[in-house]
């Protein structure tokens, strides 16, 4: 069992997003008593499909064992979105 830290969550998403199909970036990680929320923006300007997000979502989510998804909020005329979710 693996203590998590803010460090070794960005650096899971950092590492897994070099195999995404988007660009992703860790916006913020905040730390609550017992989990941290979880903040990444992506988005290919214009030129992005719901399916490829989805499939890179799934690949950052399952680098851990306890998530939920808190908001996901979209910006349709920029292609950009941004992806909060709680760890554990």
């Amino acid at each position: 069992w693996i203590m998590i830290t803010k460090e070794i969550i960005k650096d899971r998403i950092n590492y897994i997003s070099q195999f995404c199909q988007t660009k992703i970036e860790v916006a913020n990680i905040e730390s609550i008593t017992d989990y941290f929320i979880v903040t990444i923006y992506g988005g290919n300007n214009g030129y992005g499909r719901l399916t490829n997000y989805l499939s890179d979502l799934k690949l950052i989510v399952d680098q851990f064992d306890d998530t939920w998804l808190i908001d996901w909020t979209n910006d349709c005329v920029d292609d950009v979105w941004y992806f909060k979710f709680a760890v554990r």
